[in-house]
């Protein structure tokens, strides 16, 4: 079944549209089955009916003929149970719905099975056979995993305006007029012109892609190819001596497959019917993968990986000739099914007006990074058409979770005026710009910026910022080959520190490991979101952590206004032993002659193990930050970047609010100062919430703090007070964000 399952879903990948997908499966499952003909059924939701939307069996003319409206028929059962139907006799059930074709032969035995993308039913396929009997109990299943396997795919056709229009009779490939959607990440309209964004080295996420110029796609290519072959003769030659003959077999395998008479005279021949190199590639390397893949010999099977194993490292090759020439224009919207922090900084600065992802949701890293960045976003589009929007024009509806491809003159227009407007009403708040974060009632919160780009601080500094409550330092990590050296972290530090002088800044000890690497620090983990990360990674690795607390200490002589904060804590030892080392560093540089201060030592609440030590720890530290990301994330086992339940990731959910309003008060009652960062910290309908707790400080991006100031302002402390006791009650984050926007944005 595995191999039959591989085999129709390589075909599938290959079709050139909804239409001839659907096609393929409907012939191999009939095929499979050895059923009388297999159809399959999608939803028109407008027209609230089922379409036939592919058979075999059937004659043609049926496909958007036969329509059966919902509520009727075993297809209508099917979708509504969301459970498949297998009986003997499909004529005799009372439900059974009669319409086909004049001449069409009638069968008996059926099997149906729903496809089901989170929660919703997109169609059905259906089988049946001459004679009264049931399917297989392994048919069925094979059909199950098939419709499972097939409604992703589906609900890509769906986002994209495919799967409409073949409801509507078009097969056409093109995409006009279109609307995607989804999560709408970070406020804001933006009108620009698209650059795609590939995910490297991967050939299943390689799309189609035609070309105009055939000459310069060969010579792109030829590079590429030298390239591969030198990196590939070089790890030989590395490798000669400790490896024996047999295994060096492989690279001379490589080499030949890269031949001019072998793939890579394949590929040209394919780059001269008028598809990109990578187009090219991924089919040829496919091709050969599948032709291996089929066999029953388990060595030869294992061949199909060697050529994929080749084709990556070309497609490597390929990508990184393409990558250098890659042009952004003055209004650049990156679009990606992935959009990485890398894939950030190459545009150059001033250039980024919006970014498009097919991954990612409201609070996953790219979604922090514009915001950041203050750059409009819509994340978690899923079937983004990718081959068909670079260069394009399009308008990103940060706001609602929309995109726009080919809009027309008047929506254009009209997206005009709205981005006209919202750069009026920022310009509107800069009056907030010296005056406190107030509550019309008195109550003063401290309003502080995070820190994680270089880029943030000049605005944090004209928007006038008090202080930085997040430094996220692993910034003097990343983009190096190696570790930094004490000198080259202090002199990021004291820049830093100078800039904000004598406000207070805040440094996060080096948060490393989960989603966050450095390519010459490899951990390699099964689960790495509870695994060695932040102060467990730092407190393994002294020589790493005390370089760094003393480039930290260094940087703030004459200066003092350096915190230090350690991440990820989850037990009170490891402030006793950070705070050992840290006193160690300190004594070290006093003795050396620095004329420094002993800091503010802090530590964030991230974990549900810190959330119910909070007074032990508070008694540690001179004060605590609630690092919201990842607190909510652990609380409610929801991964934010995982398209599947991001959904599920709600600041406002009862237990998270619960979580809060305890660690302030045990806080509160060591007679500590607390914080709380990230995404959760300029939320609008949270904010009223927060201050009401008694957080004496919010720390959010720089392109949020005047708003998050507009709306203390706005408020007063005890109404903010009496809705956070009446929240404390509900019992969902529907009720509550309900509540929040009737009782203060209405």
């Amino acid at each position: 079944m595995l191999t039959t399952l591989r085999r129709i879903l390589h075909e599938v990948d290959s079709a050139p549209d909804l239409f001839h997908l659907l096609q393929t499966v409907v012939k191999s499952v009939r095929t499979v089955i050895n059923a009388g003909y297999c159809n399959i059924f999608l939803y028109d939701e407008e027209q609230q009916k089922y379409v036939l939307s592919a058979t075999d069996g059937l004659d043609e003319r049926a496909i958007n003929y036969i329509r059966i409206p919902s509520g009727k028929g075993l297809v209508s059962i099917i979708a509504e149970r969301a459970e498949p139907i297998n009986i003997e006799d499909a004529l005799s059930h009372p439900q059974f719905y009669s319409e086909v074709l004049q001449g069409e032969v009638l069968y008996h035995g059926f099997l149906g099975a729903p496809i089901i993308h989170r929660k919703q039913t997109l169609g059905v396929i259906a089988v049946q056979q001459r004679e009264k009997s049931r399917f297989d109990a392994e048919d069925e299943a094979f059909l199950v995993t098939l419709c499972a396997q097939l409604a992703g795919t589906i609900a890509q056709a769906k986002t994209s305006g495919h799967f409409t229009a073949l409801l509507r009779g078009q097969t056409t490939k093109k995409v006009e007029n279109i609307t995607l959607k989804g999560i709408p990440c970070v406020n804001g309209i933006a009108i620009g012109q698209a650059t795609v964004i590939y995910p490297q080295a991967d050939l299943d996420a390689v799309p189609d892609q035609s070309i105009e110029d055939i000459d310069q796609e060969l010579t792109i290519f030829e590079q590429a190819l030298t390239t591969c072959r030198k990196e590939i003769y070089n790890l030989r030659q590395r490798l000669a001596q400790s490896l024996p003959a047999k295994e060096l077999a492989l690279f001379d395998a490589y080499l030949s497959m890269l031949e001019d008479n072998s793939l890579g005279n394949e590929i040209r021949v394919a780059i001269k019917t008028g598809i990109s190199a990578q187009s090219a590639l991924r089919d040829v390397i496919t091709t050969h993968e599948q032709y291996f893949e089929v066999m029953d010999d388990a060595y030869l099977q294992e061949r199909g990986a060697d050529i994929r194993s080749l084709g990556q490292r070309l497609l490597a090759c390929l990508q990184e000739q393409q990558r250098t020439a890659r042009i952004y224009p003055a209004n650049t919207i990156l679009v990606g099914e992935e959009i990485s922090a890398a894939d950030l900084a190459e545009v150059p600065d001033g250039r980024l007006a919006g970014i498009i992802s097919g991954r990612g949701s409201i609070n996953s890293h790219v979604a922090i990074l514009a915001r950041a960045l203050s750059v409009p976003a819509v994340l978690g589009v899923e079937g983004l058409p990718i081959a068909e929007l670079d260069k394009q024009e399009l308008i990103v509806d940060g706001n609602l979770g929309q995109v726009f491809v080919a809009a027309s003159t008047e929506l254009r227009q009209e997206y005009l005026t709205q981005q006209s407007q919202e750069q009026q009403l920022k310009a509107n708040l800069l009056h907030l710009r010296d005056l406190p974060a107030e509550t019309l009632d008195g109550h003063r919160i401290s309003l502080r910026v995070n820190i994680g780009l270089t880029i943030n601080r000049g605005s944090s500094l004209r928007l006038n910022a008090e202080g930085v409550g997040l430094f996220r330092s692993e910034v003097a990590f990343l983009g190096r080959d190696r570790f930094p050296t004490e000198e080259e972290q202090r002199v990021i530090y004291r820049q830093l520190l100078t800039a904000f002088a004598p406000r207070p800044v805040i440094m996060r000890t080096l948060d490393i490991g989960g989603d966050k690497a450095l390519t010459y620090f490899g951990i390699e983990e099964d689960n790495p979101a509870l695994g060695w990360r932040g102060i467990r990674v730092t407190l393994d690795h002294p020589e790493v952590f005390l370089v760094q607390i003393r480039a930290m200490l260094r940087a703030s002589e004459g200066l003092n206004n350096l915190h230090i904060m350690f991440p990820m804590v989850s037990m009170c030892s490891e402030i006793d032993e950070a705070k050992i080392l840290i006193t160690r560093a300190f004594n070290e540089l006093r003795e050396e002659g620095l004329d420094i201060q002993f800091p503010a030592i802090g530590a964030m609440i991230e974990v549900p193990a810190a959330v119910y030590q909070t007074r032990q720890l508070a008694k540690r530290v001179d004060f605590l930050s609630v690092g919201s990301n990842d607190l909510i994330q652990y609380l409610l086992a929801v991964d934010r970047n995982n398209a599947y339940v991001a959904h599920m990731y709600q600041s406002l959910h009862p237990a998270v609010l619960h979580a809060l309003n305890y660690i302030v008060q045990e806080t509160k009652a060591a007679g500590k100062w607390i914080s709380i960062c990230g995404e959760m910290a300029s939320d609008q309908l949270a904010v009223p919430l927060l201050a009401a707790m008694g957080f004496d400080c919010l720390s959010t991006h720089s392109a949020n703090l005047l708003q998050v100031k507009s709306h203390i302002r706005n408020i007063r402390i005890d109404q903010a007070k009496e809705a956070l006791a009446a929240v404390l009650t509900m019992d969902s984050a529907k009720e509550i964000a309900d509540y929040i926007q009737q009782q203060f944005y209405m």
